[in-house]
């Protein structure tokens, strides 16, 4: 684990100086959430993934 946080730690650093804490990076309320999870099934069924499968 130590490892991991000495190679992923600056630039986790850098992204939240840049982009605000981690409340500020990812979806905030429900439709966002609602939108991502619906990009997200699009992009699986363009790739080949039945349209009903529903594990996004």
């Amino acid at each position: 684990m130590d490892n991991l946080l000495a190679v992923a730690g600056p630039p986790i650093q850098r992204v939240e100086d840049r982009y605000g804490g981690p409340a500020e990076l990812g979806p905030s309320d429900d439709f966002e959430w609602g939108m991502l999870n619906g990009k997200l099934s699009a992009l699986r069924w363009v790739l080949g993934a039945e349209w009903d499968f529903l594990d996004t």
